[in-house]
């Protein structure tokens, strides 16, 4: 490719994730804080959510355990992406 040609393209991309940084900035805070208000809701109803259920016979404190395991870890890990998706811009 010509050279005149890769720096003015060169500099368009650059111009463009300028221009855009700000943009996307402000759409993962507002998935952070949507995030986090996912996570405030769910702490709060945490005895609805996850204590035992009485209409269901083998429901062991093991099983209630894992059912909290899984929602904190997949909680965590989108908000662990989200975190670092933003410091990066």
């Amino acid at each position: 490719m010509n050279t005149l040609v890769t720096e003015q393209l060169t500099s368009f991309i650059a111009m463009i994730q300028h221009a855009g940084a700000p943009a996307l900035r402000i759409a993962f805070t507002i998935a952070v804080l949507a995030m986090s208000g996912v996570g405030l809701y769910t702490f709060q109803k945490r005895h609805r959510l996850f204590d035992q259920d009485p209409e269901v016979d083998t429901d062991r404190a093991v099983a209630r355990h894992n059912r909290i395991e899984e929602v904190i870890f997949v909680y965590a890990r989108m908000m662990l992406l989200m975190r670092f998706d933003t410091r990066a811009l």
